[in-house]
Parts: structure tokens; C-alpha cells; sequence
């Protein structure tokens, strides 16, 4: 009898943290969503800004907010993964001790984003690059790049006119940028490649993986 409740008290308390970790994880989805919709307003503006003569100086800070939207764009999307993690573990633990794989979540979400064993850069890989969660994630990452591109080119004109109140930033403009977006990407490629995504993947296994695996 009392086997009997402690398994009932374990599986309680495993479908408990799943409940916890899928509740997380769709949080996680949503304040991705949230950020691309929010950051595709806050470049329109921003570009409509800079290429009239309201305010053309939003040209300059332009580069520097595509920068940190996308920053903050893998920073979710990193965030996402790590939950499908702690989610995919649990319902593998949850399938051995019921000895029936009823609980698949994980095999949905691999085939529409990224495995949690590939590589990925801001979970696109060459074996989901045609779906259309990918196309998605590529038309963003190409917005960000025109919108970059158009504000460093009208930033770096606006600081050329005479009268401008940052004509002291036009010889370190450009090098600035270059600077800061290749310490960037540095980052992104780091964390794209393993990093510490992977050791948390790992960390997170290490506890709720079902025991023998």
C-alpha cells in the first residue's frame, strides 16, 4: 500500500514540474512572438523617423536598436530551448514510469523548430530551414539587416551636415558600429554553437532524464 502511494505521490509530483515547465515554456513562446511583432513596430517608426525631417536623428541610434532587438531575439529564442529541455526530459520520465510513451509534445516541437541536439542559429538548421517557422524567423532576421543597413547609411549622412549636435561622433560612427556588431554576432555564434545553451540542456537532463539513460 504504501508502494503504491509513493509512486502515486511521484507521479503527482512529476506531472506537477511538467505542468510548471510547459506553463514556462509557452510564456517563453509568447514573449518571442511578442518581441518580434513589438520590434518589426519599433523599426518602422524608428525608420520613418529617420528618413524625414521629424526627427532625423533616430537615424544614428537605428543600427544600435537592430542590434539589441536581435540580441534580445536569441536571448528568448535561447530561453525557449531550455525549456523544451526541462519539457522533453519530463515527459521522458513521466513515459518510463508509466511505461507507455503517451506524453510526445517534444516530437512536435522538433518538427517544427529545431532538435534540441542540433546546432542552431536562432533556431534555424539545415534540416527545418524550408518550414514555415524558419521562413519566419530568415524574414526577420532580413528586415533587421535592411533596417540596419538603411539606418547606418542615413546615420552616417546626418552626421555629415554641418550643424549637426553629434558632429564629433562622424569619425567614430561607423567604427563604432562595426565594432559593436561583430562582438555581437561573436556572441551569437558562440552561444549558436553550443556555449552555454548545451551545458544547460545538459544540466537539466542530468536531474529529470529517466534513470539509465
Amino acid at each position: 500500500m504504501s508502494g503504491s502511494q509513493s509512486s502515486e505521490t511521484k507521479a503527482a509530483a512529476l506531472l506537477q514540474a511538467l505542468d510548471g515547465a510547459r506553463r514556462n515554456l509557452a510564456y517563453g513562446k509568447r514573449l518571442r512572438e511578442r518581441s518580434m511583432c513589438g520590434g518589426g513596430l519599433l523599426m518602422l517608426v524608428s525608420i520613418v523617423l529617420a528618413y524625414t525631417s521629424w526627427f532625423p536623428m533616430a537615424a544614428v541610434a537605428l543600427p544600435f536598436v537592430v542590434l539589441f532587438l536581435l540580441m534580445h531575439h536569441a536571448y528568448l529564442t535561447y530561453r525557449t530551448i531550455c525549456g523544451r529541455a526541462a519539457v522533453a526530459d519530463l515527459e521522458a520520465k513521466i513515459n518510463t514510469e508509466i511505461g507507455e510513451a503517451l506524453l510526445v509534445s517534444e516530437l512536435f516541437e522538433s518538427k517544427t523548430s529545431c532538435s534540441l541536439e542540433e546546432s542552431h542559429f536562432l533556431g534555424i538548421t539545415a534540416s527545418n530551414f524550408k518550414n514555415i517557422f524558419s521562413v519566419m524567423r530568415i524574414h526577420y532576421l532580413v528586415v533587421c539587416l535592411i533596417v540596419f543597413l538603411a539606418g547606418l547609411s542615413r546615420g552616417t549622412h546626418v552626421l555629415k551636415l554641418s550643424g549637426s549636435p553629434f558632429g564629433m561622433l562622424r569619425s567614430l560612427y561607423v567604427p563604432l558600429i562595426f565594432l559593436w556588431t561583430l562582438i555581437n554576432i561573436a556572441l551569437l555564434v558562440t552561444c549558436s554553437r553550443g556555449g552555454g545553451e548545451k551545458s544547460l540542456i545538459a544540466m537539466i537532463r542530468k536531474y529529470f532524464q529517466p534513470k539509465g539513460d
